[in-house]
């Protein structure tokens, strides 16, 4: 390089600097672009799994969070639930860098007992995050045992109602008994049973027709008369159901239907 080249070399360098410092064509400091790497968005779970009994709603709380510069609004997902569902504040939400709250409620009425395993998914601004969720759905099986009794006047029938916990199932079950002739009196000892565990517990049921002289007013020849056995625990239900015949001679038989 000649002395002329390392000169302008030089000039050139200075100008460089100078533009850089001093900004082009003005007094305005120079201003770098620099770009933001940081833009996620973030979907997070209260709790992953949501155990109710038969009968209520499961409410799943989750945050959808957006990081750095990501202001995409996301589509919200539900995945292989079977049942219906309802989702708040809506299926499309902007998340905030705070954290937009979602609520996810899932109604079980006449769902059957088990686990529910699905997924939820949030996808906005080329990104999508899933999270994995349970249902877990308890509640109670009912049995009367023998299938059927003979009640003559003046006389008891005894039946053992059992009671079986389902999926982990820990609320009580009270017994309830409808539809029974008005002469037909019944009690259960007792009207209520306590779960421990995964042990089934049993109530003792006594009909009794008291003795009026013969006159037995109720279904006399008849098909019979359906009378149901239900047990209530949480917001869910069960039952079984019998069929009483007075005949000719003046006793009930019930049958388990």
């Amino acid at each position: 390089m000649t002395n002329t080249s390392r000169r302008l070399y030089a000039c050139l360098s200075v100008v460089g600097i100078a533009l850089l410092l001093g900004g082009c064509g003005g007094n305005a400091p120079y201003s770098p672009i620099i770009a933001d790497a940081s833009s996620d968005l973030v979907l997070t779970l209260e709790n992953p799994t949501v155990t109710v009994e038969q009968g209520a709603s499961a409410v799943f709380k989750m945050n959808l969070r957006a990081v750095g510069s990501f202001s995409a609004p996301a589509t919200v997902v539900v995945h292989t639930l079977p049942l219906q569902w309802s989702l708040t504040p809506g299926n499309v939400v902007t998340p905030t860098t705070s954290g937009t709250p979602l609520s996810l409620t899932v109604p079980t009425g006449g769902v059957a007992v088990g686990d529910y395993e699905f997924t939820v998914s949030a996808t906005g601004g080329g990104l999508t995050r899933a999270v994995a969720l349970t249902l877990r759905v308890t509640g109670v099986s009912i049995g009367i045992a023998p299938e059927s009794r003979t009640l003559l006047p003046g006389g008891t029938a005894e039946y053992t109602v059992t009671v079986t916990p389902l999926n982990g199932h820990t609320l009580s079950a009270s017994l309830e008994i409808s539809g029974l002739p008005s002469n037909v009196e019944s009690s259960f000892n007792p009207d209520t049973v306590t779960f421990s565990g995964s042990s089934p517990r049993t109530s003792q049921l006594v009909l009794s027709l008291p003795d009026d002289g013969g006159s037995h007013p109720v279904n006399r020849g008849s098909a019979g008369q359906t009378f149901t056995v239900t047990a209530r625990s949480g917001a869910g239900s069960v039952y079984a159901t019998a069929v009483v015949i007075i005949d000719d001679r003046g006793g009930i038989d019930a049958i388990i239907r």
